[in-house]
């Protein structure tokens, strides 16, 4: 939907609204104030806040200065995509920002067409990403390397858990265990999420073949493909793009 970067000194605070979209914080520097309903939280430098669709918007600076990030995810997969990865509203420990990451979000605002969006998108979906990995890098290094691995090999149809467990030389029960203790998802769901996600914003974004599409996403079987997304959004590929 948009991004940008604010820097205020204090005192500032932001308007009081209902919003209908979610929005994510990443913290540079400063502190300040996030309120969650009535419940008021710091948010410090390497940590992450995210509101979510029809929550209450209201914070405010509370050091000298406040220096962050920010993002806003429109429409009606945004809180989908978040819970997915086990993003809810709240506060998170994610590790430095990813400053160029924001810039080059920032950048797409210049590109308003269907290939501006997808960039966006998947621009979007990277920091996600980021935030998700540096917030559990320091629990396990086992999930944080098997993250990276997702990551670098989900669009490749013959990547899967069993491949996955056999790159880090481990044991598959015992990756899958750790994995979702780290993150409170499954590694098989986390990879199945990533692809779908993607899927579903380019048969969205784009005018690429559903084959093309599914083929991108690491998939092989048309009528798999059409029941996951279906599963996802109770329509068929081709209804999914009809809206």
């Amino acid at each position: 939907m948009s991004a940008g970067r604010y820097r205020f000194t204090r005192p500032f605070a932001s308007g009081v609204r209902i919003i209908q979209f979610a929005q994510l914080f990443w913290s540079v520097a400063g502190s300040g104030t996030i309120v969650f309903n009535k419940d008021e939280r710091i948010l410090k430098p390497n940590q992450i806040a995210l509101y979510l669709p029809g929550m209450l918007h209201k914070w405010y600076t509370r050091s000298k200065s406040w220096d962050f990030y920010w993002m806003a995810l429109d429409g009606p997969l945004a809180a989908v995509i978040l819970s997915s990865f086990g993003l809810n509203a709240g506060i998170y420990e994610a590790g430095p920002c990813p400053i160029g990451l924001f810039r080059k979000l920032i950048g797409t605002r210049l590109n308003p067409g269907r290939r501006g969006e997808i960039q966006a998108s998947m621009t979007a979906f990277q920091i996600i990403f980021r935030a998700v990995l540096r917030g559990n890098r320091r629990r396990d290094p086992m999930t944080t390397m098997a993250v990276e691995q997702i990551h670098e090999y989900w669009p490749r149809h013959d990547f899967n858990i069993k491949s996955l467990a056999g790159n880090l030389q481990a044991d598959r029960s015992t990756l899958s265990r750790r994995f979702h203790k780290a993150l409170g998802i499954a590694p098989s769901d986390y990879l199945s999420h990533l692809r779908i996600q993607h899927a579903l914003l380019l048969l969205h974004n784009s005018n690429l073949p559903a084959t093309e599409i599914m083929a991108r996403c690491g998939y092989k079987d048309v009528c798999y493909f059409s029941r996951l997304i279906k599963r996802a959004t109770g329509q068929s590929p081709r209804q999914f793009r009809a809206d």
